[in-house]
């Protein structure tokens, strides 16, 4: 779900109802595709940390 929402952020157009809205990114355009290419990197690399973290507990088991 990490990896599906990272690589979703990027794509979403500057908006009132969907993706970050704070003040910063609502005043500019600019900010909001850097705000959300950044946070589409972090969730995306997330997603796979908790993969790699959950195969690794299954493989202690």
């Amino acid at each position: 779900m990490f990896i599906v929402i990272g690589n979703y952020l990027p794509k979403i157009k500057q908006d009132n109802t969907i993706g970050i809205r704070i003040v910063w990114t609502l005043q500019d355009e600019e900010n909001w595709n850097a705000t959300h290419s950044f946070s589409g990197r972090i969730w995306g690399t997330s997603g796979i940390l908790c993969m790699l973290c959950t195969l690794h507990l299954i493989k202690s088991v």
